[in-house]
């Protein structure tokens, strides 16, 4: 993919998930509040394991399952199409930089915090500078790394 491409669908994510997650905030139940923090933990198990794979699929879900929360089913088919598009990206982005999935989980965490306590603003906020962060890293692999 092109740097451009990648900003592209950054913006488009960004977009996306700040409404759905604006939305969202304040009104999960406690079902999709349990299936959120089983995520969040498989997440932090992993962080330890740092299977690249694993996380992959738990950072595709999590994003995800927002959408599937929201119900609507052709936002949930344009996130699947631009997750599938960029999946290639970043799973070389998380084999240089194995850190970031430490960071990510994190930055999930803040996002899912903000979304089950209903500050909308606030987890807008957070999937927006989440997402650019992502971003930067895909345009930009060697930064962050250790050593």
């Amino acid at each position: 993919m092109s740097v451009h491409d990648i900003a592209d669908q950054y913006e488009i994510r960004a977009a996306l998930e700040a409404y759905i997650l604006r939305s969202l905030a304040g009104r999960l139940t406690p079902t999709q509040i349990g299936r959120l923090r089983a995520n969040l933990d498989a997440q932090n198990a992993n962080r330890e394991a740092r299977d690249i794979k694993r996380g992959i699929a738990l950072d595709t879900e999590f994003h995800l399952l927002f959408c599937e929360f929201f119900g609507n089913q052709e936002m949930l088919r344009v996130m699947n199409q631009l997750r599938e598009k960029i999946h290639r990206v970043i799973s070389q982005v998380y084999t240089l930089n194995p850190v970031r999935m430490a960071d990510s989980y994190e930055e999930h965490c803040a996002i899912a915090d903000a979304v089950i306590h209903g500050d909308a603003a606030l987890a807008a906020r957070r999937i927006e500078d989440h997402l650019e962060v992502g971003k930067q890293v895909l345009l930009s692999p060697r930064r962050g790394l250790p050593g």
